[in-house]
């Protein structure tokens, strides 16, 4: 009987080693997934916010990162210098024409050069012509010769800025004959007038800014 009993106690000793050394496994909660419902709630969880998608090269983007490069203003220093080289460019072509002219100074630019097709410009003489598309119209846009003009073939019509210039002179023409006139004088006793660089300032293409 003592014998069983004692048995009994050792069996007893071992279950209890036994659960102490392997405690039972406390089963996890399963992770819910993505858009799965919270128990107890019946709602479909907010799913992670999405990576911000990047914009392709041109479609949006901010300067810099693949869209179109900002125009980056000059710098007084190279504006001067800009229009210095300009006026370098000019100078030559002034100088090449004036040679070929030599002895015509003086005639009627219509019977020197070819295509004028303005009255005004084939009535000045051929000097005073090139002395004002160098001083006048070129320097007033801020551009060479070549802006207008084939190098070499001045009286062909390849260019859309060439048409452009005519369209601009009878503009110019029409405002001072027809509609300045029509204002009081001033303070020389004659009615105000304008021209090229009253709009473009030395720009090719008059600007739409308000300058301080």
């Amino acid at each position: 009987m003592v014998r069983r009993i004692a048995l009994w106690g050792l069996a007893l000793v071992v279950v209890a080693l036994g659960s102490c050394a392997h405690p039972a496994a406390t089963p996890s909660a399963p992770t819910p997934s993505a858009g799965a419902p919270r128990p107890g709630t019946g709602a479909a969880a907010t799913p992670a916010a999405a990576a911000p998608a990047t914009a392709a090269p041109g479609q949006g983007a901010p300067p810099g990162a693949g869209g179109p490069p900002r125009r980056v203003p000059l710098t007084p220093e190279q504006r001067a210098a800009r229009r210095d080289s300009i006026a370098t460019a000019r100078g030559l072509v002034v100088k090449e024409v004036m040679a070929k002219i030599a002895g015509k100074e003086k005639l009627k630019a219509g019977d020197v050069f070819a295509n004028l097709k303005d009255p005004a410009l084939q009535d000045t003489t051929a000097e005073a012509l090139v002395n004002l598309m160098d001083q006048n119209y070129s320097k007033a846009l801020g551009v060479s010769c070549t802006f207008c003009h084939v190098a070499g073939q001045w009286d062909e019509d390849k260019k859309e800025e060439k048409e452009t210039t005519r369209i601009m002179i009878k503009m110019v023409t029409m405002l001072n004959k027809e509609q300045l006139t029509k204002l009081p004088p001033e303070r020389n006793g004659k009615t105000p007038t304008l021209d090229c660089v009253t709009c473009h300032r030395g720009l090719n293409h008059p600007g739409r800014a308000i300058l301080p």
